[in-house]
């Protein structure tokens, strides 16, 4: 969803509760920055995107730290909460 409103032109403010250190922050922040990169360099790959396209939906993008967030929402035009589902073997989610 992310890449889908950055590729629109949208600022984007991530935000992940699990990172409450500035160290685990910082490893949050390269691995999401390199996951966006390479899902449009994918596309680029494909003849989709230029790579001028792709740096400017990457520089749309950030990851905010728990104590931004309340900043970011301040600021938000639109708020997505997504939250992936895990199934187990047997097919029901996860509790």
């Amino acid at each position: 969803m992310a890449i889908a409103f950055a590729f629109a032109g949208h600022a984007v403010h991530l935000i992940d509760a699990k990172a409450r250190s500035p160290e685990a922050f910082a490893d949050l922040q390269q691995a999401a920055v390199s996951e966006i990169h390479r899902s449009l360099s994918m596309l680029a790959g494909f003849g989709l995107l230029d790579a001028a396209e792709v740096e400017a939906a990457v520089a749309r993008i950030c990851l905010v730290p728990l104590d931004g967030l309340p900043g970011a929402l301040a600021e938000a035009d639109v708020i997505f909460e997504g939250v992936p589902e895990q199934i187990d073997a047997n097919g029901r989610p996860s509790r």
